[in-house]
C-alpha cells in the first residue's frame, strides 16, 4: 500500500512538473529571484513574441518600436503627436 501511494505522488508530481514547463519560477512576481535571470527571460519573451513596446510621450500609447516616430530619445505613436508635444 505505501509503495502506491509513494508510485502516486511520483506521478502526480512529475505531471505538475511537465504542466509547469519544467522549468523554476524565476519570482518576477514576487520581487525575488535572480535579476539577471530575468532579464534574460524578458530578452527570451521579446524574441519568442514579437518586439520592444515603447510607449508615446504624448498619449501613453504603447507602440512597437519599428512603428514608433522617434525624436531623441523620447517616442511617439505618430507624426502628429509628435509635432503637438512641439519636437
Amino acid at each position: 500500500m505505501l509503495k502506491l501511494l509513494l508510485l502516486i505522488a511520483l506521478v502526480g508530481g512529475g505531471l505538475w512538473w511537465f504542466a509547469r514547463g519544467g522549468r523554476r519560477n524565476s519570482g518576477a512576481g514576487d520581487g525575488s529571484g535572480d535579476a539577471s535571470a530575468r532579464g534574460a527571460d524578458d530578452a527570451a519573451r521579446e524574441t519568442a513574441t514579437g518586439e520592444a513596446m515603447v510607449r508615446c510621450e504624448y498619449c501613453n500609447t504603447h507602440v512597437p518600436q519599428s512603428s514608433a516616430v522617434f525624436a531623441g530619445k523620447r517616442a511617439f505613436c505618430c507624426e502628429e503627436h509628435r509635432a503637438s508635444a512641439g519636437y
